[in-house]
């Protein structure tokens, strides 16, 4: 990934992370799943995704949105953790559809178990209790049944409800592929015209020039003591959730 990072702040960060798939059949040749992301886009380590200066672009009333897959949901709290945020849960449940609406039988590749239907939206904030903001409705269901699109594409209602669920705020769509209207975008497959052209930092050699893991995080910002320090692994959701990564 060479394109610049954006440099503005938003209320709203809707991410879907390029997760690197590994095979782990090394001596067959593969480096990923087979027909999974790598064949599709560029896809990102754990590592490079850890190292995305994501604070940077929150506003102070901030809440990131992220993409996740059951078999990356440990990946993803790892992530939230190295952002220096709070994970406060599991926003939405997309559960894949056919045509008529009905759920999608087994399909994909060979699981350890079963074989996934859903994928899971994950909030995080800068602040560890209480709402960034006042939310529109108490009323939006988790769930959320949609068909499958292209390879990784992600269904329209989940941005309509986080914009009901939060109002009109800044907001910008991290990875993106498209250009929804009200939306600011950043990623290297964006190609509607008149795409607003966010400039910043290239990502790539983040390491090399530091990351938001030398930043205090956000219970030290406050003040909080050592002990606070645990991080979401140990459980920081709003309600004392733990960092389940069943699926």
């Amino acid at each position: 990934m060479t394109i610049a990072f954006p440099t503005g702040q938003w209320d709203i960060i809707y991410i879907d992370p390029p997760w690197r798939y590994y095979r782990g059949d090394t001596k067959a040749g593969y480096t990923d799943y087979s027909g999974a992301a790598e064949h599709h886009y560029p896809t990102m380590s754990e590592e490079e995704i850890c190292d995305l200066p994501m604070r940077s672009i929150m506003s102070k009333q901030s809440v990131v949105f992220m993409w996740a897959t059951g078999p990356m949901l440990a990946s993803a709290i790892r992530a939230i953790d190295a952002w220096n945020l709070w994970y406060r849960g599991v926003t939405y449940v997309w559960v894949k559809t056919k045509q008529d609406g009905t759920p999608m039988g087994a399909f994909g590749t060979i699981p350890t178990f079963t074989k996934p239907k859903t994928e899971f939206v994950l909030a995080a904030t800068i602040n560890k209790r209480a709402r960034p903001f006042p939310i529109t409705t108490l009323k939006q269901d988790q769930i959320v049944y949609a068909p499958r699109g292209r390879h990784s594409e992600k269904p329209n209602e989940v941005r309509r409800r986080i914009v009901e669920l939060c109002g009109d705020r800044s907001r910008i769509e991290m990875f993106a592929r498209t250009k929804p209207e009200g939306w600011d975008v950043w990623g290297n497959e964006v190609t509607n015209a008149g795409t607003r052209v966010l400039e910043g930092d290239a990502v790539g050699g983040l390491r090399e020039a530091g990351s938001v893991r030398g930043e205090l995080h956000p219970a030290a910002e406050a003040g909080q003591g050592q002990d606070d320090l645990r991080g979401v692994r140990e459980g920081a959701g709003e309600e004392g959730q733990g960092t389940s990564t069943e699926g």
